[in-house]
């Protein structure tokens, strides 16, 4: 993807029923678990189906949360600011 920025992701997070404490869900990918975070549409509707099955099987609740301030840490520590 030549030129493409990363302007917002969205993660896909589970919801306890009790307590309301939320989590970033993970699906195992060959072997690998990946935390369920696009940054780009492909990814997103991928991520979606496989957080919709998730959520089917656990019988769990899930939210598409979207993350869009953008804040480049890395600039910040090189100037000097603690983040």
């Amino acid at each position: 993807m030549s030129g493409f920025k990363i302007e917002g992701i969205h993660a896909f997070v589970a919801v306890d029923p009790v307590s309301g404490d939320e989590g970033v869900m993970g699906a195992n990918l060959d072997g690998t678990m990946y935390p369920l975070v696009s940054a780009d549409p492909t990814r997103f509707h991928i991520y979606k189906k496989l957080a919709e099955d998730i959520s089917r099987v656990t019988g769990q609740k899930y939210r598409v949360i979207r993350f869009d301030n953008r804040v480049d840490v890395t600039d910040e520590i090189l100037k000097g600011s603690t983040a």
